[in-house]
């Protein structure tokens, strides 16, 4: 039974080996990058880990270098194995890119189709100003479509997704206006949030909303999306050095005023049963992860009136 045995052990254990590769990769993503590690991901690496130990045991079992010699010698078995393993690889990639969410390709998140009306020259800039209920906006100051986002700055889709709606901002200030809201998914401050997530979201959170009340919401908005992954993480001195804030006045903030806003913003999420980040409202209407851009397209293109 050894010739039959030895050319798919060789292609298990290899296989085994490249998953495990791969795991210690993502792993790394997760831990460094995202600073969150999954426990269905943490499954998946121990389930891979487990498969290459069975596969070195085989291996030994089987008699070692001697066996796999002679599973390279015997080409049939292992032609008719390796076809097999590269049909399941083929149907897992291929199910992997039907299963991809859109918004997590860069391309998606940054370009919309031109609407097929326009509405006019466009004004000379988005303007800026705050809600009646405290919340920034960018935009028309009388807008046809009023975006709503529900944010977290430790979020790397919230900031693909953010860059393709400040990018439609500036292109139709005339028509859209962007509100901005808080949604840190951090059990500091959100109590959805039963363990350590984004833990610095709440925080990035405050500042922004501090830096609004000095005028800097929108310039600090951005940055904290581009910078909420340093190393070392960026505290209030660092938000107010880098933007010449008065640093007392955003702590002090950060300690006390901000709470109330982001007290808010986190019950409305729940009244509106949002649990992930991005999402977008309009009107009544709720998108996850990003607008379809059919929608985005109909919305700016739709004429006044």
């Amino acid at each position: 039974a050894r010739p039959r045995t030895a050319p798919v052990n060789v292609l298990f254990t290899l296989g085994s080996l490249g998953a495990c590769a791969v795991s210690v990769a993502l792993a790394v993503v997760s831990v460094l990058e995202i600073r969150s590690l999954c426990v269905l991901c943490a499954g998946t690496y121990l389930i891979n880990l487990v498969l290459l130990a069975l596969g070195v045991l085989e291996w030994r079992r089987l008699g070692g270098r001697l066996a796999w010699r002679e599973a390279l010698r015997s080409t049939a078995p292992g032609r008719r194995a390796a076809a097999w393993s590269l049909a399941a690889l083929g149907l897992v990639a291929a199910a992997a890119v039907v299963g991809f969410p859109e918004y997590w390709h860069d391309s998606a998140t940054l370009t919309v189709a031109a609407p097929a009306v326009t509405s006019g020259p466009a004004l000379s800039g988005p303007r800026e100003g705050t809600t009646p209920d405290g919340h920034a906006w960018i935009g028309a100051e009388s807008p046809a479509v009023t975006i709503v986002e529900f944010s977290d700055y430790e979020c790397p889709f919230c900031a693909r997704a953010h860059r393709r709606l400040r990018a439609l901002v500036r292109d139709h200030p005339d028509r859209l206006r962007l509100v901005h809201r808080h949604l840190p998914l951090d059990d500091a401050c959100n109590p959805l949030v039963k363990r350590p997530f984004h833990r610095h979201a709440c925080e990035y959170a405050k500042i922004a909303v501090c830096a609004g009340q000095q005028g800097r919401f929108w310039e600090v908005n951005d940055w904290l999306y581009e910078h909420s992954h340093d190393r070392p993480p960026p505290d209030a001195t660092a938000v107010a050095r880098a933007h010449g804030l008065d640093v007392e006045a955003l702590r002090t903030c950060s300690a006390r005023a901000a709470t109330d806003l982001l007290a808010a913003d986190l019950e409305t999420g729940t009244a509106r049963r949002i649990t992930g980040t991005p999402t977008f409202l309009v009107g009544e209407r709720a998108f996850p992860g990003q607008i379809p851009e059919e929608v985005l397209s109909e919305l700016i293109g739709r004429p006044n009136g």
